[in-house]
């Protein structure tokens, strides 16, 4: 998968910017706060219609604009797609594949498979559950539209039912309570099946890069810790009860869940169960890594999941995704560094940095630099 040229208008502080990219290496450099990762963050944009950084969309439109624009053009597999998408202050954002207009996200989300690495990444094991969640979310979505659908519409059904919950002016009908939790379930329990299944993976493909990472002194396990099943470890328990009636099982033990907690949940006025509450622990030799990892060893660990998510998406896909290392590669010592850039020789690499220097030894003659002074590439 390679994204042959981008194109922004009114997007953070670019006017109007076109640039055409290498399929190999694109290192984009210069000073801090010219605009290096507002390129990336198009591109991710694109890919997820989410922002590493922004919560609203409106936060990525040019300060005297009041919409803003991003296109690009990837190819894959000889098939070439031009991706649209036009954000508003004032409406919801438009997307366009083809020219054709999509409503749906899922129709967007999977065109353009990107794995992105920033300093916030670095962060995933020792922040808190929301940002396992968030991380875990995106990767899954990117491969499965039925996962996103899934999501999407658990979602709005929890958003009906807390705000059902928090109304003071009616008495609760446990019925109509009852019919968002069988709809919590059945959704919920497609996206518990994703999780374990994915999670599965990660400890086969992430664990090889960290025990070549670390020598093979240390080993990494990705524990799924899910609020409707076992407190302990998802996966061992679906392993212990087979796949047999894997729906089923999980789904009569979420509406179970839901309904022990129902009186309960209408004192507090708010769910108190589902997906929406679940985490991933991440272990290292089987000591918790967010509890008794230097940063270093929290560092080396991430390093490992983003290799993984690379092969991962294609094992699945059969296609390399584009790798995005934003502002990332300082915070790597010079050894993690070398095993990042000499594994990714065949996936189309966005780099952002101060020094092109460091990256030199590492590029080919299909290489690009591109650097950047207030919003434009000079």
């Amino acid at each position: 998968m390679i994204v042959k040229d981008l194109y922004l208008w009114n997007f953070r502080n670019y006017k109007e910017q076109k640039v055409e990219f290498s399929d190999d290496y694109n290192i984009i450099y210069g000073e801090n706060g010219q605009g290096k990762t507002n390129i990336i963050e198009s591109i991710y944009f694109i890919s997820t219609a989410r922002s590493h950084r922004a919560s609203k969309d409106s936060d990525m439109i040019n300060y005297d604009s009041d919409e803003g624009k991003i296109k690009l053009n990837i190819e894959s597999e000889n098939n070439g797609k031009e991706i649209e998408i036009v954000i508003s202050r004032n409406q919801r954002k438009k997307i366009k594949i083809n020219d054709i207009s999509q409503k749906k996200l899922s129709k967007l989300i999977g065109n353009l498979q990107t794995v992105l690495f920033s300093p916030e990444d670095l962060s995933v094991i020792k922040e808190g559950p929301s940002m396992r969640r968030r991380y875990v979310d995106i990767c899954l979505s990117q491969l499965s539209p039925s996962y996103i659908n899934n999501l999407i519409d658990y979602n709005r059904i929890l958003l009906q039912k807390n705000a059902y919950l928090k109304d003071t002016n009616i008495k609760k009908d446990r019925d109509l309570i009852d019919v968002w939790n069988k709809g919590l379930a059945e959704k919920g329990t497609n996206v518990i099946i994703k999780r374990i299944e994915h999670i599965e993976k990660m400890n086969i493909f992430a664990n090889k890069s960290h025990l070549f990472l670390t020598g093979g002194k240390e080993y990494l396990k990705i524990e799924y810790e899910s609020n409707i099943l076992k407190t302990e470890n998802a996966v061992e328990e679906i392993k212990e009860h087979g796949t047999k009636r894997l729906k089923e099982y999980i789904n009569e033990k979420f509406e179970k869940k839901l309904k022990e907690l129902m009186d309960a949940e209408i004192i507090r006025k708010t769910s108190l169960a589902g997906i929406q509450r679940d985490d991933y622990l991440f272990f290292l030799n089987d000591m918790d890594a967010k509890i008794y990892g230097s940063q270093g060893q929290q560092r080396t660990a991430v390093l490992s999941l983003k290799m993984a998510e690379i092969d991962i998406i294609k094992d699945e896909t059969g296609s390399n995704p584009v790798l995005l290392l934003d502002d990332v590669m300082s915070e790597l010592d010079g050894e993690r560094r070398g095993y990042l850039l000499d594994n990714i020789k065949k996936v189309q690499t966005f780099i952002t940095c101060t020094d092109r220097k460091i990256y030199e030894q590492y590029l080919t003659e299909k290489s690009k630099f591109f650097k950047i002074e207030s919003g434009q590439i000079v």
